[in-house]
């Protein structure tokens, strides 16, 4: 008997868990500022340790802590990109969270003899 009061505890506690993972938005990654590059993220679990990382010259990485609402700020400072070239980040979380951010370029005129 305790068996199945234990398998029934367990079952309710696996529904409630999947219910809450369902209610939660997706992770999402924002820009917030250009200069200095500052991502923010949001929906994340609630203390999930995140790996950002943007993809621009060279890769830029930082690792972050979400808050208990599940959001972050990582700040990259001043990055290089490749002239006339956009740039793309990701960040994923421990818990398995994931959300990506592509920064397209800014209208670019090549200098006559570059192409």
């Amino acid at each position: 008997m305790r068996s199945l009061a234990a398998l029934v505890v367990a079952a309710a506690a696996v529904t409630l868990a999947s219910t809450a993972a369902a209610g939660r938005s997706a992770p999402v990654l924002r820009l917030a500022h250009g200069q200095p590059l500052t991502l923010v993220g949001a929906h994340f679990a609630a203390r999930e340790h995140v790996t950002v990382i943007v993809h621009a010259r060279q890769p830029y990485l930082r690792r972050v802590v979400t808050s208990a609402d599940g959001s972050f700020s990582a700040s990259f400072g001043v990055v290089a990109a490749a002239r006339c070239a956009g740039l793309t980040a990701d960040a994923v979380g421990t818990a398995g969270d994931r959300a990506s951010l592509r920064i397209p370029r800014q209208a670019c005129i090549e200098p006559p003899g570059t192409s």
